[in-house]
């Protein structure tokens, strides 16, 4: 009878083996769907920093050419002010835009660190410095 239960026992649970196979595909499935979502969140991650850093390094090489037109300007001025062709409040104003040139620079500088630390992050770096450098 042992043989005969070994050849039927497959039979009798036959639907719950092929059940439990059809799970573990499923699982597997759903696996690699979820790998496949996690790898293009990922790759989106460092396009999006990318992109980010290049629109920054553009507006930082015009915000450098502004602060330094501005600042030309304000020293121009000073010359017109020492020969009386303006008046201090028109230095004053002129100083005052190249010093809002010089903190929007700044902020962009900050801002293209910010990208340049997600980027790293993306790539699966971490702060410990532990990563990315395997």
């Amino acid at each position: 009878w042992s043989f005969a239960g070994g050849i039927t026992q497959p039979i009798f649970f036959g639907g719950e083996l092929q059940a439990a196979q059809d799970l573990r595909t499923a699982e597997q499935k759903a696996a690699a769907a979820s790998y496949v979502g996690s790898a293009l969140r990922a790759f989106g991650e460092v396009e999006d920093s990318l992109a980010g850093d290049y629109y920054l390094r553009k507006r930082e090489g015009a915000l450098a050419d502004a602060v330094s037109s501005s600042a030309d300007s304000v020293k121009f001025s000073r010359e017109q002010l020492e020969q009386g062709q303006i008046d201090m409040f028109t230095v004053l104003r002129l100083t005052g835009e190249n010093l809002a040139s010089k903190v929007q620079l700044t902020q962009v500088r900050a801002s293209r660190l910010r990208e340049r630390v997600n980027l790293y992050l993306a790539l699966g770096g971490d702060f410990a410095g532990t990563g990315a450098r395997k």
